[in-house]
């Protein structure tokens, strides 16, 4: 098996095994911009983590519903990002891309009201 092959496999079952472990249910999603993380019912939406950029996200996802939250809305995502970061197999220049962009995009958003 090719090594970039071997690290995508182990990117969907680190997204298994934490999701068991957290008790967490998953439904893939097409979108990635669409992903989500429902706390009552500890559900997240997210790509098929296959690639780094979905892998980060789904860990972004699991961070909302394990790690704990407190603070506005973009103090839960700067939380849930670092979580996905520290709890990672690895991160990359792209993973970090993507996390950057999605709090650029929370912190545009406060700052347009």
């Amino acid at each position: 098996m090719y090594q970039h092959q071997s690290i995508r496999l182990d990117y969907q079952e680190h997204i298994r095994l934490l999701c068991e472990r957290y008790r967490i249910n998953v439904g893939i999603i097409n979108e990635p911009l669409d992903s989500f993380a429902h706390t009552r019912s500890r559900v997240i939406g997210v790509p098929i983590p296959n690639n780094a950029l979905n892998y980060a996200i789904a860990l972004h996802e699991i961070g909302h519903l394990v790690a704990p939250m407190f603070g506005s809305r973009i103090d839960c995502e700067i939380i849930a990002w670092n979580w996905a970061q520290d709890n990672a197999l690895e991160w990359n220049k792209d993973m970090e891309r993507i996390k950057q962009t999605g709090l650029n995009s929370y912190l545009k958003h406060i700052h347009d009201i």
